[in-house]
């Protein structure tokens, strides 16, 4: 994954994955009722929440319904159950962390899909004189393959490994060099390829200067390779990035972060000449990602994004080119409500054919608008309702589905 150009300002701070941001957001308009609360080292927690899908497999309609499952149901409602530990233990400039969690999920009439998940993951924050900060992190998890990415309706769980480490370089009052190792390995069975799984390694390297009073600028890289295992017409692919970063701090409520540059991926097959196989082929794109964020008020932030990117399609073994934007807006009126809204519209291009069908002519426009409230009804509960609307259209017809989400979570930490 590139590098943040905004890390910059927070070179000694863990950095946020994207997935949590709008949550972390949230919470951090809840902080000030939590503060009385004692820090303890372990913290015990979990939810109970129950939620309505209108098209639970991502089917385009009742009729491909019926024909996958021999029933033209779409819609159910599904109860999850969850229960984790978060340990944090200071030592000195280093903070442990640990975090244990196990899921359930029992479905009202489609039972097949009932099942469990696991997370389990460990990391280090570490800060050598404040000159030189990192993380390093461990995790697994078992979760359900989203159906939004696959051409099946039967129940699949997979199995993803990831460890990761940064490091910050104060080089001067003026230089910083940041550096990124990552590798993952994704389980994830498809309908003929029962031992399907990829692994993605990337490394990444990004050298900035402080132009001026709250500007900074430089240039990264990334190297990236891995392949897909059990399937017998994918395999190797390596992936080179290089381009400019910035992060401009405009005033003390506007903050704009920018990435642009070039990626050139090779998909290499399992012809060990390096010719390529049956989904041989190279992808070359300009991509980045550009990030606003204004705080309007002491109650009202707004952000903005859009990206471009090249990635590995895991539903079908193959690459795809995303591009996309998005706009949030985060209120909060109290110090024990917060509220969410946010959409994003993506476009999708597959570069070649899958494993199972042939996506080299494949296109997908797809949109995601998310509506959520979070009340800190005490300083141990929290109640959030929220609704989203999905929808896309592609120009293969079994990938088009539209569908609409609704449920409430409580949420307990002691």
């Amino acid at each position: 994954m590139p590098i943040d150009a905004g890390t910059r300002i927070d070179i000694r701070k863990r950095t946020t994955p994207p997935r949590c941001r709008l949550r972390n957001l949230l919470l951090a308009g809840l902080a000030a009722s939590s503060t009385a609360r004692g820090q303890s080292p372990l913290t015990p927690y979990g939810s109970v929440q129950a939620e309505y899908n209108s098209n639970v497999f991502s089917l385009p309609d009742a009729a491909q319904a019926r024909l996958e499952t021999g029933d033209s149901r779409l819609a159910d409602e599904s109860l999850r159950l969850v229960i984790g530990l978060d340990a944090r233990l200071p030592l000195s400039q280093q903070t442990l962390r640990a975090k244990v969690e196990g899921r359930r999920y029992d479905f009202l009439h489609l039972n097949r899909i009932d099942h469990h998940e696991y997370l389990i993951g460990a990391g280090l924050d570490w800060d050598l004189a404040g000159v030189v900060a990192g993380t390093v992190d461990a995790r697994q998890e078992r979760r359900l393959a989203p159906f939004t990415d696959r051409i099946s309706t039967t129940l699949t769980l997979e199995r993803e490994r990831i460890l990761s480490a940064t490091a910050s370089l104060d080089i001067s009052d003026d230089w910083l060099l940041q550096a990124a190792l990552k590798g993952r390995t994704l389980a994830s069975p498809l309908p003929d390829f029962p031992r399907f799984a990829l692994d993605d390694n990337s490394a990444d390297l990004a050298l900035k200067y402080r132009i001026g009073s709250g500007i900074d600028a430089g240039v990264y890289g990334r190297y990236g390779f891995g392949k897909f295992n059990g399937v017998p017409s994918a395999g190797r692919f390596d992936e080179q990035s290089l381009g400019l970063v910035t992060d401009y701090t405009i005033d003390s409520l506007s903050r704009l972060s920018a990435q642009a540059g070039y990626t050139r991926r090779q998909d290499r097959g399992q012809d060990p000449t390096g010719n390529g196989g049956n989904n041989g082929g190279r992808s070359s794109a300009v991509t980045g990602k550009l990030s606003l964020a204004r705080q309007l008020s002491g109650k009202t932030a707004i952000g903005v994004d859009a990206f471009r990117r090249v990635n590995s399609y895991v539903g079908d073994a193959s690459t795809v080119q995303e591009t996309g934007a998005g706009l949030s807006l985060n209120w909060t009126p109290t110090v024990k409500i917060a509220v969410a809204a946010s959409y994003q519209y993506g476009f999708s291009r597959f570069r070649q054919s899958g494993t199972t069908t042939d996506n080299s002519q494949r296109r997908d426009d797809s949109q995601v608008a998310a509506l959520q409230l979070l009340w800190q009804a005490q300083g141990w509960l929290t109640v959030r309702p929220y609704s989203a609307w999905q929808t896309r259209s592609s120009t293969t017809a079994r990938n088009s589905f539209d569908a609409l989400i609704a449920g409430l979570e409580l949420g307990i930490r002691l």
